[in-house]
C-alpha cells in the first residue's frame, strides 16, 4: 500500500489548489520570490557552505588530499536545509552536530524503502498489494498500513509520524503568529494567511494543509538532491569546462549572482539541462483518462495485424503511462545521440524541425518537468537551486571518479535513485572522490 500514501498526497495537494486556486499562486507570486530567491545568493546558500567545511574536515582527517564521499546522502541534506529556509523559514541545523535532525531521518532514503524493487520472495504478495489497493476501502487500507510490521509500512508509520509533528508545530507557530505583527514572509505564512481571509467554504483543513507542506518538503529536496548526484557523477569525467565558466562569472558579477546571471552562464545551462534530460529523476507519469477522448500521435504507428494509425481511441477510466526518459532520449528530437550524455548538445544551434514536430514541457523541450496545467509548479525554484549549489560545489572542491562508478545503477523507486550494484539493499549511494578545488585549476 505504499502507493496508497503516495496518491493520497498527491490528492490532497489537488485539493489545496482546488480552494485556493490561482487567487493565492497569483497574488502571492510576488511575495513567492522574494521568499525563494534570497536563498539563491552564493552569500545565502548556508547549509552548503556548511558541508564545506564537513568535507573539508573529512580529507584533513583522511591523512590525504582527498577523500571518498557519498554525495548523495550529504546532498539530500543540503536540499533538504534551503527548502527548510526557502519555504518554511526554518533552520534545521543539520550539519550542526553529528545527529541528524529528525526530519531528516524520517526523509532519508523514504523513496527507496517505500517503493524500491521487492525482494524475489515478497513480489507476489507486494503486486497482490498494489491490487488489493484499487479495490479495499481507504479505511480498511489505513488500518493494515498503521498497524502492520512489513518494513515498508513501518517507514511510512514513522515517516509519518514525525513530519505531522513537525509540520503541525510549524503550522501551529504561524496562525499563533498571525495579527501580531510577527507575520511571516516564507511560503506557510503566505498559504495561513491566505487560508483565513478567504471564503469560509473553501478554507483548508489542518489535514489538507500539512499535506501541502509535507508535499513541498517531499517533493522539493530529494528531486533536486538526485539530479545533482547524476550531474557530480557525469562531471567526474568532464567537468574542466564548467570549472573555468564559475570564476570567470564570479569575478565579473560577484557571489550575490541574480536568476539572470546565472541564467547567462551557457555551460552551466547545458550542464544542468542535459542532466534533466539523460537522468529524469520523475522518469514517468501515470494519469487517467477522465472521459472518452482521442489522442493524437505525433508519428503513426502500425499495429501488429498491419494497421497504421494516426490516432488513438481512449476510453473513460484508461490508465496512461507517459514515459519522460522515453521522450527525452527521442532521437527524432534530440538527435541520434540522444543516448548518450553529451552537454554540448545545448550549445548548438537549434536545428530545424517538422512543423508538427513536438515541442512540451517548461524548460528545453524536456519532459521532466512534465507539461500542461499539471506540470510542476516548482521547476524554476528546483532550476535556480541546482544552478547555485552547483557553483558552490564545483567552486570549492573537485570530483574524480571511485572504484565503484562502473558499478553505478539506477534504482526505479518512484523517482530514479543512484545505487551500487551488489549493494542495493543499502539504498542511494554515490560514492565520490571529492579533494579541495585548485584554485589554479
Amino acid at each position: 500500500m505504499p502507493a496508497t500514501r503516495n496518491i493520497g498526497r498527491l490528492w490532497s495537494l489537488l485539493s489545496v489548489y482546488r480552494k485556493l486556486g490561482l487567487s493565492f499562486l497569483l497574488s502571492s507570486r510576488v511575495e513567492v520570490k522574494y521568499v525563494y530567491f534570497p536563498h539563491f545568493r552564493l552569500s545565502k546558500t548556508k547549509a552548503v557552505r556548511k558541508v564545506g567545511i564537513k568535507w573539508q574536515d573529512i580529507i584533513s582527517m583522511s591523512g590525504g588530499d582527498s577523500a571518498v564521499i557519498d554525495v548523495v546522502q550529504w546532498i539530500s541534506g543540503v536540499t533538504l536545509d534551503v527548502v527548510g529556509q526557502a519555504i518554511f523559514d526554518i533552520d534545521l541545523g543539520l550539519f550542526e552536530g553529528e545527529e541528524r535532525h529528525p526530519l531528516a531521518e524520517a526523509y532519508a532514503n523514504t523513496f527507496f524503502k517505500e517503493f524500491s524493487a521487492p525482494k524475489p520472495d515478497s513480489a507476489k504478495s507486494l503486486v497482490l498489494a498494489f491490487c488489493l489497493v484499487e479495490r479495499l476501502p481507504k479505511a480498511i487500507i489505513r488500518l493494515v498500513v498503521n498497524h502492520s510490521p512489513a518494513p515498508r509500512f513501518a517507514q511510512i508509520q514513522y515517516s509519518g509520524q514525525v513530519i505531522g509533528q513537525i509540520t503541525k508545530k510549524m503550522l501551529n507557530e504561524r496562525y499563533d503568529s498571525l495579527g501580531s505583527g510577527r507575520d511571516g514572509k516564507d511560503i506557510v505564512s503566505l498559504l495561513v494567511k491566505a487560508n483565513t481571509s478567504t471564503d469560509e467554504k473553501m478554507r483548508l483543513n489542518e489535514s489538507e494543509v500539512q499535506s501541502f507542506m509535507n508535499g513541498l518538503l517531499f517533493a522539493g529536496h530529494e528531486t533536486s538532491a538526485n539530479t545533482l548526484s547524476w550531474i557530480i557523477y557525469e562531471l567526474v569525467r568532464c567537468q574542466h569546462r564548467l570549472r573555468a565558466e564559475i570564476p570567470v562569472t564570479l569575478a565579473a558579477r560577484g557571489r550575490d549572482l541574480s536568476t539572470s546571471d546565472l541564467d547567462a552562464m551557457p555551460y552551466l545551462g547545458a550542464v544542468i539541462k542535459e542532466a534533466l534530460r539523460y537522468h529524469p529523476i520523475a522518469y514517468h507519469n501515470v494519469r487517467i483518462s477522465t472521459r472518452d477522448d482521442v489522442i493524437p500521435l505525433s508519428k503513426p504507428i502500425t499495429t501488429a495485424s498491419g494497421k497504421v494509425l494516426n490516432e488513438l481511441p481512449i476510453a473513460k477510466g484508461t490508465y496512461i503511462i507517459s514515459s519522460a526518459v522515453a521522450y527525452n532520449r527521442n532521437k527524432d528530437i534530440f538527435g541520434p545521440d540522444a543516448d548518450l550524455y553529451h552537454p554540448d548538445r545545448w550549445l548548438k544551434a537549434k536545428p530545424k524541425t517538422r512543423s508538427d514536430a513536438p515541442s512540451i514541457g517548461l524548460i528545453g523541450n524536456l519532459f521532466t518537468f512534465g507539461g500542461g496545467p499539471q506540470s510542476c509548479i516548482g521547476w524554476r525554484f528546483a532550476v535556480h537551486e541546482m544552478q547555485v549549489l552547483l557553483i558552490e560545489l564545483m567552486d570549492n572542491f573537485e570530483f574524480y571518479p571511485t572504484d565503484v562508478i562502473p558499478r553505478i545503477r539506477r534504482e526505479a523507486c518512484r523517482v530514479m535513485v543512484p545505487t551500487i550494484e551488489g549493494e542495493v539493499q543499502k539504498g542511494a549511494q554515490m560514492p565520490i572522490r571529492v579533494k579541495v578545488a585548485s584554485r589554479n585549476a
